[in-house]
């Protein structure tokens, strides 16, 4: 009863939420349509977010909007993807603890269906001990639990909804706490083959080597990494087991710490991508240029703009010939008026 409720409520949400983005006036660019992008996009900084509204668009799907609404810690409380003509598509809403601590997602999809819930539990410290995983019909389909050392998971389960163990996993780390061991077992419950170890290699906190093993403990492929004297990455390679690099990537920086190129060299594929970066004075990104190959005009292309804050409030995409293929306008509203 009580989730039947709150599945109504969620749905007047929805209606209210839609109803308000649809009347935002129209721009010329979004009569090309729509994309949607991860929530993880629109963390602001610098300021306490109160609403943010996020318009999107490419040139194969249709115009739609995403609104977020957060509470006064700034933490997201609910978050809506409505069609063009308002109504709601997509519902996610979020409670926390007293802590500020995550401890549901509700997601509900077109009204009234109802599209599965997650819940959260921690210890007294602040981990988190266990995950539970509802389906659409609020059935019991996943227990995710974790055990703690000195404050780091070292060992994870996954239940299923009989309460029998379907993976197993185990982590050790150095004494700097960098992660060194990780292995994922899986039980005959299980049809995938996803079995598998990495172990990783550190000097002066920096990752070097990382080696991947499959579930009969042979070496199946390795990375290794080198940094200048600043710390930052400057190549990345991969070998297969016959000790050949496979791929590649470099990077270069300029004075400040700010990475102005990335290569990727992929010898399978036989392909090379590579990627250049300019930046505003305060470091954010200012535009990225892919070229593949020897090709001397860029494939592709982004631009991003910022609010006085730092948050980015529009980026747009381009293809070789200079044309807009996507764009996302953000519209933030914070808690402290602008001065």
């Amino acid at each position: 009863m009580y989730y039947k409720f709150k599945a109504f409520f969620i749905v007047i949400c929805m209606l209210l939420l839609c109803d308000a983005m649809s009347q935002e006036p129209d721009s010329l660019y979004y009569a090309q349509g729509v994309r949607q992008i991860a929530v993880q996009t629109y963390q602001v900084k610098n300021a306490k977010i109160k609403h943010a509204q996020v318009y999107s668009m490419d040139t194969v799907s249709q115009k739609d909007y995403r609104k977020f609404v957060f509470n006064a810690d700034g933490d997201i409380t609910m978050s809506a993807r409505c069609l063009q003509n308002g109504t709601p598509a997509e519902f996610y809403s979020y409670e926390y603890d007293h802590k500020q601590q995550l401890t549901e997602r509700v997601h509900t999809f077109q009204l009234s269906l109802f599209g599965g819930r997650q819940k959260y539990d921690y210890d007294r410290q602040g981990n988190k001990i266990r995950t539970t995983i509802y389906n659409n019909k609020n059935e019991l389909y996943r227990t995710i639990t974790y055990k703690y050392e000195n404050g780091r998971i070292v060992e994870e389960k996954t239940f299923n909804s009989a309460n029998m163990v379907i993976y197993h996993r185990n982590m050790r780390y150095d004494t700097n706490g960098n992660l060194v061991y990780f292995i994922n077992r899986k039980t005959a419950l299980v049809k995938d083959n996803d079995q598998y170890s990495f172990r990783q290699e550190f000097i002066d906190n920096k990752l070097v080597k990382k080696e991947y093993y499959n579930a009969g403990d042979t070496l199946i492929t390795r990375w290794e990494y080198t940094y200048d004297n600043q710390k930052n990455l400057l190549s990345e390679k991969q070998y297969d087991i016959t000790d050949l690099v496979i791929k590649a990537e470099y990077k270069t920086y300029n004075k400040k710490g700010d990475m102005i190129t990335h290569q990727i060299n992929d010898v399978q594929k036989k392909s090379r991508v590579k990627m250049q970066y300019t930046y505003y004075k305060n470091h954010q990104v200012k535009s990225m240029k892919v070229y593949v190959n020897n090709d001397s005009r860029p494939q592709y292309q982004k631009q991003w703009y910022y609010d006085m804050f730092g948050n980015w409030v529009l980026w747009v995409e381009k293809d070789s010939k200079n044309t807009i293929i996507a764009l996302s306008q953000r519209q933030i509203e914070y808690e402290q008026k602008t001065k």
